[in-house]
């Protein structure tokens, strides 16, 4: 099983959701969108947390999406309007320091991580 791909098709749908929310509603707030979103998608607020949320006139809106990962390896998504999370137009990041230790970590132990 593919746990990425089955990631992206969950958060495409909380993007989808998410995205529906701001553009519908211009007036909404980060609470009432996390109530919204925990309807539609239950047990969502276990795996996604919404941080860094903006909104700026008509559609412009930008969100960061913490991705809580086992053992502390969180990733994160960076959505605006713009983001196409049906066409899985999203890159899912990794904080800096984890960059840095996954890079460190494969040079020394290439067949490990491979």
């Amino acid at each position: 099983m593919d746990l990425d791909k089955s990631l992206k098709e969950y958060l495409s749908k909380y993007i989808n959701e998410l995205k529906n929310q701001v553009v519908t509603r211009p007036d909404i707030n980060l609470q009432q969108i996390l109530a919204n979103i925990h309807l539609a998608i239950p047990g969502s607020e276990r795996i996604f947390e919404l941080t860094d949320y903006t909104h700026d006139t008509g559609d412009m809106f930008s969100v960061k999406i913490l991705i809580r990962g086992s053992l502390g390896h969180d990733r994160f998504v960076h959505v605006s309007e713009q983001t196409n999370a049906g066409m899985r137009n999203f890159v899912i990041e990794r904080p800096p320091k984890l960059k840095q230790m996954l890079s460190w970590s494969s040079q020394r132990f290439p067949t490990l991580l491979a």
